[in-house]
């Protein structure tokens, strides 16, 4: 059905400012001709100046059969199949048309005449102007074998980039740790991690390097958990990738989270490049489609990386939950009579007014900017001194409620200060 209908698609709005697909003004046309009434339609075809360029027909121009009742039901499920999968938009155009794609793209063959009569298919990928996801309403998801080869691991270029994928998640995940890659290819990824020490687990129907612990096969949920689950360009080929991320989520462990690298689709419409626009992809994503479709996980972004120009991105997301407002402690400050406070900032403010009543013994404000010396901190009237006078009157604590600066203003002083820091006063590690 969808293929019938791929080459006539559906009948759009008179819209004729568009964010980034480049269309024709269909209003202008419909008066010029005379058809009002009609029920138009629009044709992609493969224009390499613009992404995607289009031709307006009436319905009524369509193949035969294709009109009436039947059609429109046609045209109903169609429409159902273009809006956006990620943000629910209608706002869906078509973009570009890729054809004579092979039906296994990296299989390759020992003849040319083999070559020659491999099987092809087309491929018509639509636009969300929203949120700029790219998807293949008529994607039918190919069977992998151990001749697909998608081995870059020669390239000594693709090595190093392997490796600062391997940094960019190891910053973010503890020992030890249990590793899922989905879609793991060759498995470079799990062993730099598996030498690492990190226990690993991969699953990849054309797995074809033999590794002990890669499963040639697609991955089911069973009873085991996780502490983190990779997807290297493996959610662009899956068409149910929603209910596969859904039941990626139930199986990590509470602190666990999901690695995603893929080819961004933002980099592709912003720059109109259509080279990585292959059959074998369901969808492509840009980053903020994929905050947003995790962020209905309860997952959010906690880093992000850009590769090669920006044409690949790679993002870790973790699941967040609202935790109570945090209770203070003042017991550490009992033991110190004279205290300063250091940079008068958004934070410190807010802390001297909102605990207005348990800090007496906070004397001065510092603050290394002169605009502030000498004036006052509002409700509390606290005194913001330069940090030689801070020194000069020997506190005997200062609270510096941003941790991260705690070292450089101790060694300003020549003799032992105690240094408090929010961690002090909430808690935590």
């Amino acid at each position: 059905m969808i293929d019938t209908l791929t080459a006539h698609t559906l009948a759009f709005k008179e819209e004729k400012h568009r964010l980034f697909f480049p269309m024709h003004d269909f209003s202008r046309r419909r008066r010029d001709r005379g058809h009002r009434a009609r029920i138009w339609a629009c044709e992609p075809y493969s224009n390499l100046s613009h992404p995607q360029s289009t031709r307006a027909v009436p319905l009524s121009q369509t193949r035969s059969g294709e009109t009436g009742v039947g059609c429109l039901a046609q045209l109903g499920e169609f429409m159902s199949k273009t809006k956006c999968a990620i943000c629910g938009s209608s706002s869906t155009r078509p973009y570009f048309q890729v054809k004579n794609s092979p039906m296994l793209q990296k299989v390759l063959y020992e003849t040319a005449e083999l070559a020659r009569a491999a099987p092809t298919v087309t491929a018509d990928f639509w636009g969300c102007e929203n949120c700029l996801f790219l998807f293949n309403p008529g994607f039918v998801e190919p069977s992998y074998s151990g001749e697909y080869n998608n081995d870059q691991s020669l390239s000594p270029t693709y090595r190093d980039h392997l490796r600062a994928v391997v940094a960019f998640l190891t910053d973010a995940l503890h020992k030890p740790a249990t590793v899922l890659e989905i879609g793991c290819g060759n498995g470079l990824v799990l062993s730099m991690l598996h030498n690492q020490g990190y226990e690993v687990q991969g699953y990849d129907p054309a797995h074809a390097a033999g590794l002990r612990y890669v499963e040639r096969g697609p991955w089911r949920p069973s009873e085991k958990t996780y502490d983190a689950v990779l997807f290297r360009h493996t959610l662009e080929g899956i068409s149910g990738f929603e209910h596969l991320l859904v039941d990626v989520s139930q199986k990590l462990k509470p602190d666990g989270l999901v690695y995603v690298e893929f080819t961004n689709s933002r980099n592709i419409v912003e720059r109109g490049s259509t080279v990585t626009l292959y059959h074998e992809c369901a969808q492509y994503f840009s980053e903020g489609a994929l905050s947003l479709f995790f962020s209905k996980l309860g997952m959010f972004m906690i880093g992000m990386r850009q590769f090669f120009g920006g044409d690949i991105t790679a993002m870790i997301m973790k699941r967040s939950r609202m935790h109570p407002p945090q209770g203070a402690s003042f017991e550490k400050l009992a033991g110190y009579s004279n205290v300063h406070i250091w940079g008068v900032s958004g934070r410190t403010i807010h802390f001297l007014t909102n605990y207005a009543d348990k800090l007496e013994r906070v004397r001065f404000g510092v603050d290394l900017d002169p605009r502030k010396q000498g004036k006052y901190v509002p409700f509390t009237g606290q005194k913001i001194l330069s940090p030689v006078d801070c020194v000069s009157s020997r506190p005997d604590a200062v609270i510096v409620l941003n941790e991260y600066y705690a070292q450089e203003i101790a060694a300003l002083f020549p003799y032992p200060v105690a240094i408090l820091t929010a961690k002090d006063f909430y808690g935590g590690e």
